[in-house]
């Protein structure tokens, strides 16, 4: 038995670093960045998303609810030796599938790509909007900006205080 699992393994190009088998079962695991990052990203949309009293545009979310999106929603790992897919969001299901066997699939790429799959679960759940159009566009495009300016500043201020830049 242990021989075919071996050979499917190598196959489908699997590492036996990417499974965790346990007794009678055999199941994928994430990467040991993901669990951080997971958290990281939760947290950029929460203070992005998340109406309160000093922000309350028409496009903002209630936290508890976006918390909740967050708990039902399951996050599963995939190790598909496949060009185009880089994660998927089954709304039926509640689940949200990252392709980490993609071979462009680093840690930028999965806070994108997350990022990218909890938008399909929000305008989804808040909207019942499925797709690629102007809300999932809008909502992608507020969280992937917001966190690239968040990067750009951080970046800022650590070179100015490395090299000790006074303004």
């Amino acid at each position: 038995m242990d021989t075919e699992l071996d050979d499917l393994m190598q196959i489908f190009s699997i590492d036996p670093n990417q499974l965790k088998v346990g007794k009678g079962q055999v199941s994928v695991k994430f990467p040991d960045y993901f669990h951080d990052l997971k958290i990281e990203v939760q947290e950029h949309m929460i203070d992005v998303l998340v109406w309160n009293d000093y922000r309350d545009d028409y496009w903002m979310l209630d936290g508890e609810c976006l918390q909740l999106l967050f708990n039902t929603y399951k996050i599963v790992p995939s190790y598909q030796k496949v060009d185009r897919q880089l994660g998927n969001c089954n709304y039926h299901k509640q689940r949200i599938r990252l392709n980490f066997g993609n071979s462009g699939f680093d840690k930028a790429q999965c806070r994108k790509t997350l990022i990218h799959e909890y938008v399909h679960a929000i305008t989804k759940e808040f909207y019942n909007y499925s797709g690629h159009g102007e809300l999932f566009k809008f909502y992608n495009n507020v969280l992937q900006y917001a966190y690239k300016k968040r990067y750009i500043q951080k970046s800022t201020e650590e070179f100015k205080m490395r090299f000790n830049v006074k303004t």
